[in-house]
């Protein structure tokens, strides 16, 4: 993964560990935990880039898809076997469907 990539999670992690230790501690409130999962969601994409950025340099892939859709359909078919990348593809569905959820 790129440097780039990497600052990009590592900036979302420290706001999703601050939301978790900080923020909740002491609110304990319904909005702060969808941020929560909204933040894990944010890092899941920048990671998820990351892996397709990997796999264009070895040459797997020629472009990258611009569609959200469009790229975990990619992972899915390069990295199906990987069962660690499965589960987080899996886990990033579900975190996408928090928006859609009633409160």
């Amino acid at each position: 993964m790129s440097d780039e990539i990497l600052e990009k999670i590592m900036k979302e992690k420290i706001s999703a560990d601050h939301l978790l230790y900080v923020s909740m501690k002491y609110t304990k409130t319904c909005d702060v935990m969808i941020n929560l999962v909204k933040r894990w969601k944010i890092m899941m994409d920048y990671a998820f880039e990351g892996l397709l950025e990997r796999a264009k340099k070895r040459k797997m892939i020629k472009e990258i898809p611009n569609a959200p859709k469009l790229k975990i359909d990619l992972l899915k078919k390069i990295f199906g076997k990987n069962p660690e990348v499965v589960e987080a593809i899996q886990e990033y569905e579900m975190f996408k469907m928090i928006d859609l959820l009633e409160k």
